[in-house]
């Protein structure tokens, strides 16, 4: 995995349902000794809300992190995919061949 790659991803917050799980495109904007940075690129709208729902429980304090997906988030709905502005001109298929990381 280099720096500019994109891969699809699958998080299953519960390990014990696997109707939970989140399936995303992502690109590699770090890649290192010390691990991996991905930044979302394109997942189905329940994934986006099951992710921002983990988040939000876990997150130590939610307000400010539902704040930050309020106002920094650059994305757009297009049917049931939700799609980051920046790498819109990059068609990305979730179900296609990408690496998974």
């Amino acid at each position: 995995q280099q720096a500019g790659d994109i891969c699809s991803v699958i998080l299953n917050p519960s390990e014990i349902d696997v109707d939970l799980e989140i399936h995303a495109a992502c690109s590699s904007i770090r890649v290192d000794k010390d691990g991996i940075a991905l930044e979302f690129i394109s997942m189905r709208l329940k994934d986006f809300c099951a992710l921002q729902t983990v988040l939000l429980n876990e997150a130590d304090d939610p307000f400010v992190l539902g704040t930050e997906f309020v106002n920094n988030a650059d994305l757009e709905l297009e049917g049931d995919l939700i799609i980051c502005k920046r790498h819109r001109p990059h068609p990305l298929d979730i179900g296609g061949q990408e690496e998974v990381c």
